[in-house]
């Protein structure tokens, strides 16, 4: 009779690095367990939005209950804060739905009351929502400001000046 070893029964040498043993990857903070990770950002966001701490207060609390660096509480604050916009982000189509369904209503309201001129004022603010009229203040969103203090290449120079 004869024993068969099956290829897992047999011990594998594990051949070690030479020197001391490495510390994993990443911050102390991303070494944490995911279970206390999202811990420590539930409590964040709840310190934030329920009881309207400011940053250095959710700082101190976080580096003295769950004994962390500040360094590791900032990296907490700012992905709680990703978290918090992420989750209450609407695209600007929901948002001119949810404003045109309320100057509608307002409208209707209005028009219930005869109350005219306010009647026509929602209808001018929602035409305006719309794209009908050209609205009273630009939406400007410039990212970047360019300032050239140097003379252009194919200007003259101003008299005086070498």
């Amino acid at each position: 009779m004869e024993f068969e070893i099956a290829p897992i029964d047999v011990p594998i040498d594990v051949v070690r690095p030479k020197g001391r043993p490495k510390l994993p990857e990443g911050t102390k903070a991303e070494r944490k367990p995911l279970v206390l990770q999202t811990e420590i950002l539930k409590e964040t966001i709840r310190l934030s939005l329920d009881l309207h701490y400011s940053q250095n207060e959710v700082f101190n609390y976080l580096v003295k209950k769950y004994d962390i660096k500040r360094v590791d509480a900032s990296r907490y604050w700012r992905k709680s804060w990703d978290l918090i916009q992420d989750k209450f982000k609407q695209s600007k189509d929901e948002l001119v739905k949810k404003h045109l369904i309320k100057l509608w209503n307002i409208h209707d309201l209005a028009i219930e009351n005869s109350d005219y001129t306010n009647a026509r004022n929602a209808l001018n603010d929602i035409s305006k929502l719309i794209g009908l009229n050209s609205p009273d203040k630009l939406d400007v969103t410039h990212h970047a400001i360019k300032l050239n203090f140097g003379q252009m290449n194919n200007t003259p120079p101003i008299e005086g000046e070498k």
